[in-house]
């Protein structure tokens, strides 16, 4: 609820890979933490173990829960996911660097002397040559 809150009312948004399903399966998978709630339980009922036990039974269940559930919300993305993969790691022109990082100009492809973003860099990873004019 929160992420929404922060996209709806501020200029903040989701990338466009991402979609509202994504951010739903994540807070799903944060239900699997359970380490807090088996503390609070220690110490809520350290004088009544039959409470005690079924606390931990609920907690365990719920965190198994949990990730059958964001197993099925993730999975149901796992083509989108593949297909972001593949956009960031093609490598059509074969210089090592993901084509994702590169700068691209219009009309003239991958800007001359730029790499990833750093002005001064070939692509291939090392420094330009200084000229001499």
């Amino acid at each position: 609820g929160g992420a929404w809150l922060v996209a709806r009312y501020t200029r903040a948004s989701l990338s466009a890979s991402l979609r509202w399903a994504d951010v739903l399966a994540v807070g799903i998978l944060a239900g699997i933490g359970f380490t807090v709630s088996l503390l609070i339980g220690e110490l809520a009922f350290e004088d009544d173990a039959s409470r005690l036990t079924e606390a931990k039974i609920g907690i365990l269940a719920a965190s198994v829960v949990a990730a059958l559930l964001a197993a099925v919300a993730l999975g149901r993305r796992r083509r989108a996911y593949a297909e972001i993969a593949a956009v960031e790691e093609a490598d059509d022109d074969g210089d090592g660097v993901p084509d994702v990082y590169r700068i691209m100009e219009p009309d003239l492809g991958p800007a001359a002397g730029t790499a990833a973003g750093v002005p001064g860099q070939d692509p291939g990873g090392g420094a330009d040559e200084p000229s001499n004019g």
